[in-house]
């Protein structure tokens, strides 16, 4: 589901996540707000989750790290805080990482410490 460069305002309905066999779910550059709901790792087909541009915020929700096929997540240019989640990066599949213009905090996740050239993962300006 595409649904980039909308207008849309308001928040993310828990009820997103009863999509169980989405693939992509692309909100990008829209006016959303609110709280990233922990629904969405209910989503376990999902392999592209793109949230950026826009007004999210609170944390990050740990249930991401149960959308087992995840291959890219952008949740850059939003209004997040706190530390990402633990296990975040556990999925193999996870090749982009975009956290970039939060006001995220904590511990660089360990995988950047390995020698793993195929993942990507950008926490500038946070």
């Amino acid at each position: 589901m595409r649904i980039g460069n909308a207008d849309l305002t308001g928040t993310i309905p828990p009820e997103l996540g009863r999509l169980s066999y989405l693939k992509e779910l692309t909100l990008s550059n829209n006016r959303l707000s609110g709280p990233i709901p922990s629904e969405i790792g209910r989503m376990k087909l999902l392999e592209v989750l793109q949230l950026d541009r826009n007004n999210f915020t609170g944390i990050l929700p740990s249930t991401i790290s149960h959308c087992a096929q995840l291959r890219r997540l952008d949740v850059s240019q939003n209004k997040l805080s706190g530390p990402l989640p633990n296990g975040i990066f556990d999925t193999i599949t996870l090749q982009e990482a975009w956290f970039s213009m939060n006001a995220l905090n904590g511990s660089i996740p360990a995988f950047l410490n390995t020698n793993i050239t195929s993942r990507k993962c950008f926490l500038f300006e946070n």
